[in-house]
């Protein structure tokens, strides 16, 4: 025999080589996995129904609707007027319904707003202005 024989890879499905083919078939895994977290719904967070409101110099939350545990929510409350916080506030208390919590207490006369988050989904739940009056 004369000259170096060169190895190369089996080739599948016609010109796909193994590599091409595990690429695809991540790619596939990947995507229907995606299709059925969207689709069964397990990436929208449980309904809630919420109103904010001041009360003299606090900012209070009366839960109308809904239930989320006290693990699976956070806040930021902030004066529209500057940029919100990084971090956000672990919630005080279960959101069920009937339950009257204060988020933020003593604040200055201004505008502030309220945004809530279902932490599993990482989605907002709920999101308000409330005026506080000098």
């Amino acid at each position: 025999m004369s000259g170096n024989p060169t190895f190369s890879p089996p080739k599948l499905f016609g010109k796909l080589g193994l590599a091409e083919l595990l690429y695809l078939s991540i790619i596939a895994i990947l995507t229907l996995s995606m299709a059925i977290y969207f689709i069964t719904g397990m990436g929208s967070p449980p309904p809630v129904e919420i109103e904010a409101y001041a009360e003299d110099s606090n900012i209070v939350i009366r839960v109308l609707d809904g239930d989320i545990p006290k693990q699976d929510w956070e806040y930021i409350v902030f004066d529209v007027t500057t940029n919100p916080p990084t971090f956000w506030l672990q919630g005080p208390a279960d959101l069920r319904k009937g339950e009257v919590m204060v988020l933020s207490y003593n604040l200055p006369p201004g505008e502030y707003k309220i945004q809530i988050m279902h932490k599993p989904t990482m989605k907002i739940i709920y999101e308000e202005k409330v005026l506080i009056e000098g």
